[in-house]
């Protein structure tokens, strides 16, 4: 198990025109990372679209991940992240 080490939301942006278009659901990647917690490797698992696909993989690129400390032994290769895009509508009462 590993954890993330950032500050902010390590969300990827959900562009105007992928919401209005009803692109939503969940993308998955799978991360492989270098012994000191940086990604190595980025691969699409789930697409969502091509430039959600894109913004995920620049969003996690830069991170920089720790293990937690229960498991100091968890493998750096094949974490999945997953990241939940939904579309908002006003409901009509």
């Amino acid at each position: 198990m590993v954890a993330v080490a950032v500050d902010d939301d390590p969300s990827p942006p959900y562009p105007e025109a992928e919401r209005k278009s009803g692109v939503s659901g969940t993308m998955i990647l799978s991360v492989t990372l270098e012994q000191d917690g940086h990604v190595k490797e980025i691969h699409v698992i789930k697409s969502l679209s091509p430039v959600l696909d894109e913004l995920a993989m620049e969003t996690v690129h830069p991170m920089k991940f720790k293990r937690v400390k229960e498991n100091p032994n968890a493998s750096l290769e094949d974490l999945r992240l997953q990241f939940n895009f939904r579309t908002t509508c006003n409901r009509i009462l």
